[in-house]
């Protein structure tokens, strides 16, 4: 039984880490902190899986102490995924001042620590491996309360396509519930055999794969930008730009929409081709006004035009 949840959950963690590839390499050429919060979150979850599913095929006396020293563990793993899941979320919604949201994981803390897995209370054990799922959940609430809340059409347009990953996520979140509730009520048999509670649920390394394979979807195609050829003028014109960019600051993907702009293309295309969000593709180009300071498109390619290297 234990090699063959090793085997499983080995299979888990290469195809997370193949998938940390382009999330890495997205984060990296265009700075996209959404790659670099998903790339976090991906790598903790590795790690959780490696070390529990270590002391499992080991079943060392020295690692294997209880559930008290896992728990502590899985307390701080929690908060920071937690944490890092908080800052997806808001990076999604272009909000810029996250500390105060961050009050919410102070509730999290107290409860984990106050029902830290205890071996005769069915009920606290429950709790304390539910309550990351009833976060899960309010964040997936949070979602839609934002979404509800943004009023431009084309962004909205542009955040419904998260609709089918969170109906996934839903799903999968209250597979966990009810798996967990019938593991946790068969807990006596932990001491009279072999039977234990690996710690991860099936179901939670589902949900943990899609969200993975969600990840890989958002940025494979910008990924693949790295491997399209060029045209000699299209690299004359981008040197261009590149000397204009450096001059005024602009970062990675400023410059991939500044390319674009110049080029005429609409604001529709423009998502389009660097698979961003309208809401993104808004803020980068708000930034290329700032650090220009211009105010309007036609500003900026006058600017671009008479720009002297």
């Amino acid at each position: 039984m234990n090699l063959i949840i090793y085997i499983l959950t080995t299979v888990l963690i290469l195809l997370q880490a193949f998938i940390l590839f382009p999330l890495s390499a997205t984060y990296f050429k265009f700075r996209d902190k959404k790659a670099l919060y998903a790339c976090l979150i991906i790598c903790l979850n590795i790690f959780e899986v490696s070390f529990i599913d270590y002391i499992n095929l080991s079943q060392s006396p020295e690692l294997l102490m209880g559930f008290i020293q896992q728990g502590a563990l899985r307390i701080i793993i929690s908060t920071v995924t937690l944490g890092l899941d908080l800052l997806l979320l808001l990076e999604i919604f272009h909000i810029k001042r996250p500390r105060p949201y961050f009050a919410f994981l102070i509730p999290f803390v107290l409860i984990e620590l106050v029902s830290l897995p205890r071996s005769d209370i069915q009920m606290y054990l429950w709790i304390f491996y539910s309550i990351r799922q009833f976060y899960r959940l309010f964040f997936i609430g949070g979602f839609f309360l934002f979404y509800h809340r943004t009023k431009d059409a084309a962004e909205k347009k542009d955040l419904s396509r998260y609709f089918p990953y969170l109906i996934v996520f839903l799903v999968l979140i209250f597979t966990i519930f009810i798996e967990d509730s019938l593991t946790i009520s068969q807990i006596s048999a932990f001491y009279d055999s072999d039977i234990a509670i690996k710690g991860r649920s099936l179901s939670e390394n589902i949900l943990w794969l899609a969200f993975a394979f969600a990840a890989l979807h958002w940025s494979l195609p910008s990924f693949r930008s790295f491997f399209q050829q060029e045209t000699p003028e299209t690299a004359e014109k981008k040197l261009y730009l590149s000397e204009f960019s450096q001059q005024y600051k602009l970062t990675p993907r400023e410059r991939e929409v500044l390319y674009l702009i110049v080029q005429n293309e609409p604001t529709s295309a423009i998502s389009e081709k660097l698979y961003i969000s309208q809401g993104t593709l808004k803020t980068h180009i708000h930034n290329i006004y700032s650090k220009v300071e211009v105010s309007t498109r036609i500003e900026l390619q006058k600017a671009v035009a008479s720009f002297e290297p």
